[in-house]
């Protein structure tokens, strides 16, 4: 099954890298995350770079998950939304991280399109995925083994 998501992804990035919509740091993360769980190549890891950083910025996230190593200096975006994930990433706190999937991942996140999609009348809802900490603990080689069955953590792509 992952095989078969990972070809419509890389599908998708071969059909928008040039013209990727990232006009929210969410969407662009999102999107890079990806990229990370699928193993996508350098070259395509640096356009969807490029895309963010000339659309919404840049910042420790986005550095790291380029980069696959903790950025030098700490310019973290939206530290509201994001601060407390980066800090348990930096200290390789999968203890806290598991808390924070728990407790906080998803009400952190209550400014997102995506938030409370589940309730819509609509087929909105396609899951609640933290892509960005399952991208970053790949990024990083922190083992997330005590993750697995989590809700929100997409443990399967991260052992991909």
């Amino acid at each position: 099954m992952i095989d078969k998501l990972k070809s419509e992804f890389t599908d998708l990035i071969r059909s928008v890298s040039d013209s990727l919509d990232t006009d929210s740091y969410d969407d662009g993360l999102r999107f890079l995350s990806l990229c990370v769980l699928f193993k996508a190549d350098n070259d395509t890891i640096y356009q969807v770079t490029k895309l963010i950083k000339e659309n919404v910025g840049y910042g420790s996230i986005i550095e790291c998950l380029e980069a696959n190593a903790l950025p030098d200096c700490n310019t973290l975006k939206y530290p509201d939304i994001y601060g407390d994930m980066w800090e348990m990433i930096c200290k390789n706190d999968t203890g806290g991280i598991k808390g924070y999937l728990q407790k906080k991942w998803y009400k952190s996140h209550s400014h997102a399109c995506w938030y409370d999609a589940h309730k819509a009348k609509e087929k909105l809802y396609f899951g609640y995925w933290a892509f960005e900490i399952a991208a970053l603990m790949k990024a990083l080689n922190i083992n997330a083994d005590s993750l697995n069955g989590i809700e929100y953590f997409p443990y399967e792509l991260y052992s991909y």
